[in-house]
């Protein structure tokens, strides 16, 4: 049984929140994990209902049925073959102020212990090369610029799917009245709106970057958690319930304004492209 509709990205965006908020709806069934990467990971790209069979729990007999992937945005293999499997699928995109997005990720990034350079230097790294799901972490791999390349992404979306299935929401909109952009998801998506729904604020970027120490063996348990796993050692498990007890580390670091400079004249075509395809400018 595979998504009716999906929540692509942007990642750092507040998709958790969204993914959180749209699992109140009664007649909704959102996947629990929120990101399977069921359309990304070429692992699952030959038989993608066999990864969605048992992550509706007992919803899975809701009409409309939703998943949270991240990857999904910034991959186009995956949403050429969503159009295969679900020609008719619907999309809520949450994407946030793009120079903001860009460094809320490469400061979690850098909270992780996965990420060395500076912020400039980094973005600069990531080139022409395509995006990768299968390097990634849950998606999210050092895809720093590309993933606040709006434009593009909705372009894609556009063109495969159609406008009309293509619904934008903003981070900044869903912080200032999250009932009414749930409830645009939801007429959007053709169920009832709702009266009342509890505010949800999911998966926000640490305060850090940890100390190296701290940093190092986060890190080090984000890489090896699948063999481990495979072992039926719980290794991520144990090392979260170590991160809890760990005291906070400082401020949330802030943007340099000429960094933000520089970005937001990368972004300009984008910026422009997005809002030629939209009729509107979202910042």
């Amino acid at each position: 049984m595979l998504p009716t509709f999906f929540i692509p990205g942007a990642a750092k965006s507040g998709t958790s929140s969204l993914h959180a908020l749209l699992a109140q709806h009664p007649d909704i069934a959102m996947t629990q994990p929120k990101e399977p990467h069921g359309f990304a990971l070429r692992r699952w790209a030959s038989d993608p209902p066999a990864r969605y069979r048992d992550l509706w729990g007992d919803r899975a007999d809701r009409a409309v049925r939703g998943e949270s992937s991240t990857s999904t945005l910034v991959c186009p293999e995956a949403l050429d073959r969503i159009r295969t499997w679900v020609p008719d699928a619907r999309f809520v995109c949450l994407l946030r102020e793009p120079v903001r997005r860009s460094w809320s990720h490469w400061t979690w990034m850098r909270a992780q212990g996965l990420e060395w350079r500076d912020f400039r230097a980094a973005l600069l790294a990531e080139g022409d090369a395509p995006f990768d799901p299968e390097r990634s972490l849950d998606g999210n791999y050092r895809s720093y610029l590309r993933s606040s390349r709006y434009g593009e992404q909705i372009a894609a979306l556009h063109d495969r799917f159609g406008a009309e299935r293509v619904l934008v929401l903003t981070t900044e909109a869903l912080r200032a009245d999250p009932l009414a952009s749930a409830n645009l998801c939801f007429r959007f998506l053709g169920v009832a709106p709702l009266a009342a729904i509890a505010p949800v604020w999911a998966n926000e970027t640490p305060r850090a970057p940890w100390p190296p120490a701290q940093a190092a063996i986060w890190g080090a348990s984000l890489r090896l958690r699948r063999p481990f796993g495979r072992l039926g050692i719980p290794l991520r498990a144990a090392v979260r319930a170590w991160q809890q007890l760990q005291p906070p580390v400082g401020d949330h670091p802030q943007l340099p304004p000429d960094d933000a400079a520089w970005l937001r004249a990368r972004l300009a075509d984008d910026q422009a492209l997005l809002a030629e395809r939209l009729g509107r400018t979202l910042w």
